[in-house]
């Protein structure tokens, strides 16, 4: 895919999922909010230094998913359970 694909993805949607590797090897996968800014991907993230951060910090190796929306399935009227 060409970097001009790429920045129009990443400029149509809004949630993602970063992929990294635990200190046991297990791979850890997280949804969030992200904005293109300035050519680079920001991720929305806290300063506190949790499961994702240390595993970034750690292996540097790291995968990045887009979420894109799509249509909405018409479900139709729904109905509330039977109270049983």
């Amino acid at each position: 895919m060409d970097d001009a694909r790429i920045e129009e993805m990443l400029s149509s949607t809004y949630s993602g999922r970063l992929g990294t590797i635990g200190a046991d090897g297990w791979p850890y996968v997280c949804p969030l909010l992200f904005v293109m800014l300035g050519g680079e991907v920001w991720v929305h993230n806290t300063g506190a230094t949790g499961h994702l951060r240390r595993n970034v910090l750690q292996h540097g190796k790291v995968c990045f998913e887009l979420d894109v929306p799509g249509k909405v399935f018409p479900y139709g009227r729904l109905e509330p359970a039977p109270v049983v």
